[in-house]
């Protein structure tokens, strides 16, 4: 995916489609660091969280 990234192809494709290639529980985490990230007053998660397996 970077690499797509990197060579400048539409990055809102390649990122929809990496989006659309995650099972449920993927997607919900995404979306979650994602919450967090845009809200300057939180810390960001710990390493315990960045690697999580779906259930």
């Amino acid at each position: 995916m970077q690499k797509l990234l990197d060579a400048g192809v539409d990055r809102a494709t390649v990122l929809s489609r990496f989006v659309d290639s995650l099972d449920e529980d993927s997607e919900q985490i995404l979306r979650d660091l994602l919450a967090r990230h845009s809200e300057p007053d939180e810390k960001p998660p710990g390493p315990d969280t960045r690697n999580r397996r779906p259930r």
